[in-house]
Parts: structure tokens; sequence; C-alpha cells
């Protein structure tokens, strides 16, 4: 009988780009190398029906592994690509290991490309988590432009040649795109959808939700006065942002006529609503859309 021995295995599974071949040619070859569990190794350059160049079908894949021993277990040679291509701090984001590979620069470094904490987050919630322990956030946050919330508003303005609208909100950046896309005031709707030249500014203070209301007012008053014509539908002072009343009858109509077809989409597009099943232990019932 001859022995193959690893090394020969080796020189000889290099010669072939597909398993298949590597078998037919050599099967005796092949045999040994699967028996003594050399295969994700010597078979790690050759094509599979996994193929470990997509960074999301891969990072779908290591999501169903706890730990990355586990991943590294069932696929050894997805491992070695893994590594290779430097993508393990971003697949393997979730596993308990990676915990002991991130230094506090690396940490921090993640965070940069990042314009607020949500987005990084719901990007890294693993190395989101380590910042947190390691009391890092001030440092890997420090660029990111502070954002509202339920409590606190911005006031913004869309000026326009002669009129204006004065609202309040606690994300200045996505206020302004939801008013390019589909503008809740039918005239500003309009405008936009003219073409019409516009300016859109906030001096980025801060508010409480009591003085808000009254400050939004202020500014209605003042542009009102200074010759524009102000285009708020509903009376100023209201608290823009306010969290929406959810039931599960209107969040499951929201996935419908939005076409949500996952949890993970309807957490990143509308958190609140998937809050409110996550509270109510709805997640399990709740209907997706095909």
């Amino acid at each position: 009988m001859i022995k193959h021995t690893k090394e020969i295995a080796r020189s000889l599974a290099l010669k072939f780009n597909k398993r298949q071949d590597f078998l037919e040619a050599h099967d005796g070859v092949y045999q040994a190398v699967t028996r003594n569990g050399w295969a994700d190794e010597l078979f790690a350059h050759m094509e599979s029906r996994m193929e470990w160049t997509d960074i999301k079908k891969v990072h779908k894949l290591t999501k169903k592994f706890k730990t990355i021993s586990a991943f590294k277990e069932k696929y050894g040679a997805g491992y070695t690509a893994i590594r290779l291509k430097g993508w393990s701090s971003i697949v393997f984001s979730h596993c308990k290991e990676m915990n002991h590979f991130y230094t506090d620069s690396e940490l921090i470094s993640m965070a940069k490309p990042f314009k607020s904490r949500k987005a990084f987050w719901e990007a890294h919630p693993n190395p989101a988590q380590i910042l947190n322990k390691r009391n890092l956030n001030e440092k890997a946050f420090a660029h990111m432009k502070p954002i509202g919330n339920r409590k606190k508003r911005y006031i913004y303005i869309i000026l326009f040649k002669d009129s204006a609208y004065i609202g309040l909100t606690y994300n200045l950046d996505k206020r302004l795109i939801d008013h390019i896309n589909d503008s809740s005031n039918k005239f500003v709707k309009e405008k936009i959808n003219n073409k019409e030249s516009y300016v859109y500014f906030s001096d980025h203070r801060l508010f409480e939700y009591t003085k808000a209301g009254k400050m939004e007012e202020y500014y209605k008053i003042r542009y009102k006065n200074l010759g524009f014509k102000i285009l708020n539908i509903k009376k100023t002072g209201g608290l823009g942002g306010i969290e929406k009343k959810w039931s599960f009858d209107i969040v499951q109509k929201l996935i419908k006529d939005k076409k949500i077809k996952t949890s993970w989409e309807l957490k990143i597009k509308f958190g609140g609503a998937w809050m409110f099943l996550q509270r109510n232990k709805y997640l399990k019932i709740i209907k997706y859309s095909k």
C-alpha cells in the first residue's frame, strides 16, 4: 500500500482549482487527505461551494456562530480566507473572542468613519460594547456631531426666496433628507420638486423640549416680520419628533406598506416600531413581506 504523505498531497493539490478535478485525477491521495483531516488546509486555495469573496455573504454566515472557534472548526478554509483579507474585526464582531483582539486604538479607529453613535452601534455592536466597558466613548465619538433626543430639539429653517419653513428635529441631517425625498409639508414639497433654490440652516443649539416649541414660534414671528411667507401648515410650537404611539396593527401595516422583509431591516429603518415589538414580545409573531 502506497503511503501518501502530507507534503506529497500538498504538492499535488496545488495543481488543481477544484476538489472534483483533484479527486478524479488522484482518488487515493484525495481519500488520504480527507481521512487524515488535511482537507481544509490543503484545499484552502480551491474553489468551493462557498465563495469567500463577498464580505456581506461571509458576514451573514459567521453570524450563525457564537464563537470564532466554532466557525473555524466547520469552515477552516473560510477562516483562513477571512484572516488573509483582514475581515476578522467585521465578520466576527459579535463573537466573544473578539474582546481579546481589539486594542484601544483599534476600537477608536473603527468609530472614526461613522457620523453618529447609533450608526456605529448598528454596524459593530460587539466593539461598541467593549468601548463602553473600557470607558472609551468620549475619545471614540469626539468627532461626531451631537444629536438631539426626545427631550432636546434643534430649530431648523428652510429659507426660500420669499418664504420660510421653521421646524424642530433631533437629527438635522436626516430631517433635510426627509424634506428632500418626500416632505410632509405640501408647500415645501412643491417648491423642492420645482427645484426652487433654498437655504437650510440651524444654529446647532439644542433646546429642552419645554423651550423648543417657544423658540420655534419666536422664529416664525421673526421671519414673518422680515417679510417672508410662513409655509407651516400646523401651528408651530409643537414638539416635532415625539415618539409615535405604536400598536401591533400599526406596525404590521407599516411592514406591509414599506415592504419590510426582515426584523433587522425594521430595526434599522424604524427603530421605534422594532422596540415596541421587542417590549411586547411580538417579534416572533409579526409577519414580514416576502
